[in-house]
This record gives structure tokens, C-alpha cells and sequence, in this order.
């Protein structure tokens, strides 16, 4: 008799997975730790004030809670690897684009 995936027990949750979702989590929480922690030396790469750079911030921040609750749903439609995979190509794109942009309103909007 097999059992299916669904029926195992709970906590038998494969370590490599443990591991990954870990290491995501992880990653969530550093970028934001970096992101705070090197926004004044981003204001004056930018040739503004440290100030000009709290709107990015807190929209990078409202973003990433807002993708929560839709990354939940797509994991249900789509699958956990697939939505796993997309993210992070997403997040690494975003993340040039955001290495590239020459203003915090560029930051916040692409303009």
C-alpha cells in the first residue's frame, strides 16, 4: 500500500525543504536588515537627503507584506517550486533594476 504525500505524518517535511524555506526566510530578513541598515549611504549615492530615502523603504517594506498573502494563493494554484522559482527570479531582477536606478522615485516607481 503507498501512501500518498498528503497522508504522511506531520513533521516529516524533507530537510532539504526545511532548509530551503529557511534559507528564503533568512534572505527576506537580511535584505531588509541591509536595506535599512545602508539607507543613508543609498540617499547619498543619490544625491539626496537620508530622508528622500524613506519612501522607497517603506514601499519596498509595504510590497514585500502585500506579496505574502498572494504568494500563498499562487503556491495553492500553481505549486510551491514553480512560485518558489518565479520569486526568485523576479527578486534578482528587481534587485538590478534597483542597483540601476538613478533616483528614489525611480526606486519606487520605475520612472
Amino acid at each position: 500500500m503507498r501512501i500518498s504525500p498528503s497522508a504522511r505524518e506531520p513533521g516529516t517535511l524533507a530537510r532539504s525543504t526545511a532548509l530551503l524555506v529557511a534559507g528564503a526566510t533568512f534572505m527576506e530578513l537580511l535584505d531588509g536588515t541591509a536595506l535599512t541598515t545602508a539607507a543613508p549611504r543609498v540617499a547619498a549615492a543619490l544625491g539626496e537627503s537620508s530622508a528622500a530615502i524613506a519612501v522607497p523603504i517603506s514601499a519596498c517594506l509595504v510590497t514585500v507584506a502585500a506579496f505574502i498573502p498572494l504568494g500563498g494563493w499562487a503556491v495553492d494554484r500553481y505549486g510551491g517550486r514553480r512560485v518558489f522559482a518565479v520569486a526568485v527570479v523576479v527578486f534578482t531582477l528587481a534587485s538590478a533594476l534597483c542597483a540601476a536606478a538613478p533616483s528614489p522615485a525611480a526606486l519606487v516607481g520605475g520612472l
